[in-house]
């Protein structure tokens, strides 16, 4: 273990002080209230940032869910869910999803019946012990506060919640049967594909995998809502992913939640999904919400879409001299018709005019495709964090229709439904309405 887990540790034990002591109070009022609800809402993930770096936690991928995350996740089941509800998380770090769902089961005549009740229906995964003893305290905690205990009573945390327990979720999927609803909020690091892996060939987001592995062997009819990073609904090395999860289980719903908290510069979304495929064809306007209009033509119609060539420090600086562009170099919205620079490239090179479009874009930005109209007559150079567009007709006006295309507010709209990675993508791009003005 390391020191500052270790550290985390030592929060997990405060937590069971306090419900000792809460535990041996017939009324929880005062300051051990506010200390109750602080453990419930939002105190495992200060201690989590409080004690564990930024960049650990990253390797990891721990980072927790806000208790108003995990509520939009329960809620996002839409259906009512059922007494006899069996929860599973395969991931479940301190349990704020396993709070959230708790909260849905129904109560018993006393503390301890409810902790038994709740025990036989909660199930959870974590590769960190810390994390799951600090799950089952603050699982005790809620119990608490919605049935008082009535009399002094001695119940061992360690004991409660069996089902909980220290493991790697993924080599826990052998028996779902008695399952009927996955929640998840997977680690968002990225790791090897596992052995077997149809969809990939590098390394992948966790995430991506947790819920593959999920709608490959729950139950037919198993619900599963999951908080997932957006680069997985939204990004191109995923299509084949979406693919396999569209011929697994039924899409029901997708919600857009935009950053997941405002320490994690992340964007998120939720996905409602009922494992068993469904009859119709999934296609990849099931995972966005910018679907065409009929007839509408995008930008692919008009330019030919593609990432630059240069890889300014990998591609060695040999071949015929050219002109060259970089992000740094070109003016917001500007032309370039001479070039400052030229280098050496044996790589692909382009004839002007073409747009040359930033990669680098995030959902805050006031544009998300920031563009600079290439003119001239030398053969240019284009390095890879920029996208190169290409007219089709070869003309300088319709370039600089795509200008104004990309200007337009709607466009922003556009992109910030279909992608909220902090970058564009040719298929992001290609996908793009060329009109501007829909629904205007």
């Amino acid at each position: 273990m390391t020191p500052k887990l270790k550290a985390f540790e030592t929060y997990a034990g405060q937590l069971e002080v306090l419900a000792s002591q809460l535990l041996s109070t017939p009324e929880v009022c005062g300051d051990r209230r506010k200390d109750l609800l602080v453990a419930l809402d939002g105190g495992s993930s200060a201690a989590l940032r409080r004690v564990v770096p930024i960049e650990k936690r990253r390797k990891m991928g721990a980072f927790f869910t806000s208790s108003l995350l995990a509520e939009q996740a329960l809620e996002f089941f839409k259906e009512p869910i059922p007494d006899s509800a069996v929860f599973l998380d395969f991931a479940c770090g301190a349990g704020d999803l396993l709070l959230a769902a708790a909260r849905r089961l129904p109560n018993d005549q006393d503390l301890q019946s409810t902790l038994s009740l709740w025990g036989q229906r909660l199930i959870g995964f974590d590769l960190q012990p810390e994390f799951v003893r600090a799950a089952k305290v603050r699982l005790l905690l809620l119990a608490i506060e919605q049935v008082a205990p009535n009399a002094e009573l001695s119940i061992d945390v360690h004991e409660q919640f069996p089902f909980l327990q220290t493991a790697d979720g993924l080599t826990q999927l052998e028996d779902l049967s008695e399952v009927t609803h996955i929640i998840i909020n997977p680690s968002f690091a990225k790791q090897t594909v596992p052995e077997g892996c149809t969809w990939a060939t590098k390394k992948v987001s966790s995430a991506a995998v947790f819920l593959h592995a999920c709608v490959s062997r729950a139950e037919e009819g198993t619900k599963i809502v999951a908080i997932l990073p957006d680069v997985l609904r939204s990004g191109s090395n995923y299509k084949n992913w979406r693919r396999e999860i569209g011929a697994r289980a039924t899409i029901d719903e997708i919600k857009l939640i935009g950053r997941f908290d405002k320490w994690t510069d992340v964007d998120v979304f939720i996905i409602r999904l009922t494992v068993g495929a469904d009859d119709n064809q999934v296609g990849e306007t099931d995972w966005w919400n910018g679907i065409h209009e009929q007839g509408e033509v995008k930008v692919s119609d008009r330019f030919d879409i593609e990432v630059g060539g240069v890889v300014p420090h990998r591609d060695k600086k040999e071949g015929r001299w050219y002109a060259y562009v970089y992000s740094r170099l070109l003016p917001r919205w500007g032309t370039i018709r001479t070039f400052e620079e030229h280098r050496r490239s044996r790589g692909k090179v382009f004839k002007p005019p073409f747009v040359a479009v930033r990669r680098t874009s995030s959902p805050s930005d006031e544009f998300r495709a920031v563009g600079t109209l290439i003119s001239g007559t030398e053969l240019v150079a284009v390095e890879n964090h920029l996208i190169v567009l290409k007219p089709k007709d070869g003309l300088v006006r319709t370039c600089r229709e795509l200008l104004q295309v990309l200007q337009n507010p709607k466009t922003n709209d556009w992109l910030n439904e279909r992608i909220r990675c902090r970058h564009l993508t040719v298929p992001a791009l290609q996908e793009l309405p060329f009109g501007g003005n829909r629904n205007e």
